[in-house]
């Protein structure tokens, strides 16, 4: 399980498998120091490679590598996500299993039943036998078709299975989205604050600076600085023709700096600080930023929103950690599909879901972003069945480097073993 926490640093942990459809993942200090929402991707592997990816998120409230106890709906979240999501798949590869071996059990079926009936074929040619013949090629028959129905029962169950684990795949996709989308619009949100933010602290340096003794022809904008009389004030917003008050009350006036001892007892102290006996008042303005000081803050803000944003673009457009959705355009059987932002090249583990605009006919390519046309597959490589990709069905496929594997394909009887078995039986009955 890799998790990237909020800072955008990445953790890999690797689970425990404690059981059937069960593994567990211990968190520590190291994937729970930093609070806030972690992505995480659970990939599960056998031996000839990665079987399924299972992308989710939570959130880090605080380290719970003390006493932390989960709340109930914590605790139904985690066993959803992280035990009804492998218990799913697994039900699903079962399932495969099963119909792959009752086609196994019809194809045992179908070489007993040729072999009874050249057993047939050599007691017709003894005219005391005939009567037992017919009886032995009726059974025959029945035993044959007996199967049949048998693996058809298989095949139906498989693909009901197959149904139940795509609709809940799909529902757990929806809310998938939701949560991204989410995501996605409070990170413009707190883009747009940075924004408004460096766009004040800018305003307040530029305009926190001393303009001119004062004038009332002058349009003076917020925090510019005069000198009225002995005193300097800053304006408390955009003003014209509105002179300072000397006692400082002005609601577009601020007194900033009050005129020292000039000798003619016009102050006796400033903010508590009594002149020097030249008439002199020092004031600390060491806790005032300079100009300097927010332009460098600006800078760095502007930095940060950049970051921001390349990361976002950067996390958006990752269609192998991702699955993006795209509805089909084209023919029937070369479907195209456009990807936004765009697919730059074919990858392996590259995902995707498709709307299909039109059935299929024949065998299937699918063109994404213009990169060349590419057959989509069923799981055990051969072609997908005319008619199988149905009109506003949405499916899941997976780049493996050469093709489009659809997902979730159940199994079954294919069109060469279901052939095979008719023209068996068909011999038996001398149709």
């Amino acid at each position: 399980m890799t998790s990237t926490r909020p800072d955008k640093q990445a953790v890999i942990t690797v689970g425990e498998v404690t059981g059937i459809n069960t593994i567990r993942f211990k968190l520590g200090t190291t994937e729970l120091e930093v609070k806030g929402k972690v992505e995480a991707v659970i990939q599960v592997y056998d031996a000839d490679g990665r079987v399924s990816t299972i992308p989710f998120r939570y959130e880090v409230l605080s380290d719970p590598s003390g006493d932390y106890i989960p709340s109930e709906d914590e605790e139904t979240l985690i066993q959803k996500v992280l035990g009804e999501g492998p218990k799913i798949l697994a039900d699903a590869q079962q399932a495969t299993t099963e119909a792959n071996e009752a086609a196994e059990a019809a194809n045992t079926a179908t070489d007993k039943a040729n072999q009874i009936a050249a057993e047939v074929s050599q007691a017709i040619s003894d005219a005391r036998q005939a009567t037992q013949d017919a009886l032995d090629i009726t059974e025959i028959a029945t035993f044959a078709e007996q199967v049949r129905v048998e693996a058809e029962s298989e095949r139906q169950q498989n693909e009901a299975d197959r149904v139940q684990a795509e609709t809940s795949r799909q529902e757990a996709e929806h809310v998938r989205q939701q949560q991204e989308a989410q995501r996605q619009s409070a990170t413009q949100t707190a883009i747009s604050n940075a924004e408004e933010a460096t766009e004040d602290a800018q305003s307040v340096a530029d305009n926190t600076r001393y303009i001119e003794p004062y004038n009332s022809d002058t349009e003076y904008k917020k925090n510019n600085i005069v000198r009225y009389g002995k005193n300097s004030y800053i304006a408390l917003q955009d003003t014209q023709g509105n002179t300072p008050n000397a006692s400082g009350d002005s609601s577009y006036w601020g007194l900033l700096a009050v005129g020292g001892v000039d000798g003619t007892g016009l102050v006796s102290s400033v903010n508590g600080v009594w002149p020097d006996e030249n008439g002199n008042v020092e004031l600390d303005f060491s806790a005032f930023a300079t100009k300097q000081e927010l332009h460098t803050l600006n800078e760095g803000l502007s930095d940060n929103i950049n970051e921001v944003r390349d990361s976002l673009g950067t996390h958006v457009s990752d269609y192998i950690s991702h699955t993006g959705f795209a509805a089909t355009t084209g023919t029937s059987n070369n479907y195209t599909a456009t990807l936004e932002p765009a697919l730059s090249a074919y990858a392996e583990g590259v995902s995707l879901r498709i709307k299909i605009h039109e059935e299929n006919t024949d065998v299937v390519t699918i063109n994404v972003n213009e990169l060349g046309e590419v057959p989509i597959k069923k799981a055990d490589g051969s072609d997908v069945d005319a008619g199988q990709l149905k009109q506003d069905s949405v499916y899941t496929i997976s780049f493996n480097g050469s093709n489009f594997i659809l997902q979730g394909e159940g199994g079954g009887l294919n069109n060469l073993d279901r052939s095979s078995l008719i023209t068996s039986v068909n011999g038996i009955l001398g149709a």
